[in-house]
């Protein structure tokens, strides 16, 4: 489990999180927010009024970092972060 923090920019829903380059140096990376994940916060603001004003609140997220498969365009195996618990 790998913990950050979830922000909608122009390309879509992205998370932040640190990451350990040595024993002394850190720097934070992002990775784009699976899929699925996606769809579900797009379910939540039809359901919910000002749903990004909620995740703005709270933006800390537990994710995990998986492969996904896609067939369209060059890259076919991709990374993304999913949740392990619901927002």
């Amino acid at each position: 489990m790998i913990k950050g923090t979830i922000k909608k920019t122009k390309k879509g829903w992205v998370v932040f999180y640190q990451t350990m380059r040595d024993e002394l140096t850190s720097s934070y990376d992002s990775i784009p927010l699976h899929p699925e994940d996606v769809e579900k916060f797009s379910l939540l603001s039809q359901i919910f009024d000002n749903f990004e004003a909620r995740i703005k609140k709270d933006p800390k997220v537990d994710f995990e970092i998986v492969d996904y498969f896609d067939n369209n365009g060059p890259e076919h195996f991709k990374k993304f972060a999913k949740l392990i618990h619901d927002i």
